[in-house]
């Protein structure tokens, strides 16, 4: 089964609870697969992390990276398992595998788990057969989507020679339903100035105005994720969508 792999992480809260997640994007395009109707939950918390002086963080680093490739090859060797991502929170770290629902009953971590004494395993196999918990708790919201989007595109300038400290063009894309609140949202954003460059094309939907603007910003991290929320967050006031940006 070809599966395209599109690693990339963010942070979010889950269930009230700061979580770094890390996963790979690429299952989206071929959701739900249809033999892999079981989610599996195989859950490391590392005993004793506060109290455990001895234990370095680079030690850790390197366990938990040399631990998580082991119960990768497990999975995925022994049930064919399709590794989702993970989640790390509160000295805790989650592995999440979708595998076929004939291993409900059957899945065992038991070759794997006395590698790592230092660490407590907790394995839950449940029904997910829609993959809710893939695309519910870990896949990211637009807003997430939006700033790893933004944290790519700026690497890639980076690897191609651009300077972070020096301000260049950035146009972005904004759609709309009505004609008169696209006038709104040029208005608004007007008052920041950003310039306008042209109503693109109609998308094929209903959102048929759309506007291109741009301003000179600096290509960080920080300046990109702060122009790009706030027009996002403008957009939403007058019923827009935000549709990305290029520089």
């Amino acid at each position: 089964m070809a599966i395209f792999d599109d690693w990339n992480g963010y942070q979010r809260e889950v269930k009230g609870e700061p979580c770094a997640i890390f996963l790979n994007l690429g299952l989206m395009r071929r959701l739900p697969i249809k033999d892999k109707t079981s989610l599996v939950n195989v859950q490391v918390r590392l005993n004793k992390m506060e109290q455990n002086e001895e234990f370095a963080l680079m030690e850790l680093d390197h366990a938990l990276a040399d631990m998580e490739s082991r119960v990768r090859k497990h999975v995925e060797d022994q049930y064919d398992g399709v590794f989702a991502g993970r989640v790390t929170s509160n000295a805790r770290r989650c592995f999440y595998f979708y595998v076929s629902d004939q291993h409900i009953n059957s899945f065992r971590m038991d070759s794997v788990t006395p590698s790592f004494d230092t660490f407590e395993f907790q394995v839950d196999v449940q029904p997910d057969p829609e993959w809710k918990f893939y695309q519910d708790t870990l896949f990211p919201g637009q807003r997430d989507m939006q700033l790893m989007i933004n944290h790519r595109m700026v690497d890639q300038l980076a690897e191609q020679g651009e300077q972070g400290d020096a301000s260049r063009r950035v146009d972005h894309w904004i759609y709309f339903k009505e004609e008169g609140h696209r006038k709104s949202f040029l208005a608004a954003v007007g008052k920041f100035e950003f310039k306008v460059e042209e109503a693109p094309s109609a998308r094929l939907d209903e959102y048929s105005f759309g506007a291109q603007i741009w301003r000179a910003e600096l290509m960080t991290f920080e300046s990109i994720d702060r122009v790009v929320l706030f027009l996002m967050d403008c957009a939403g006031q007058y019923q827009g969508q935000y549709d990305g940006w290029d520089s």
